[in-house]
């Protein structure tokens, strides 16, 4: 399990768009002063799922990154 956050992006509207756009399940938590998303690839995990997901997070965080002043 890996708990992550892009600088300048809201973790929240990440996951958002990962799932309705890509249909990739992360997971949004807040916990004290940590804000991201929790991602549990597990050791049966196909190489092609793993390269879709950093593919959907690659294409997600530029089209937001585009998107902030």
């Amino acid at each position: 399990m890996s708990l992550f956050s892009v600088d300048g992006l809201d973790a929240r509207a990440v996951e958002q768009e990962l799932r309705d756009t890509h249909q990739v399940h992360v997971k949004h938590l807040e916990v004290l002063h940590l804000s991201g998303m929790r991602v549990s690839p597990h050791i049966y995990m196909r190489d092609c799922e793993l390269d879709r997901f950093v593919d959907a997070l690659a294409e997600v965080v530029d089209k937001q990154s585009a998107g902030r002043p």
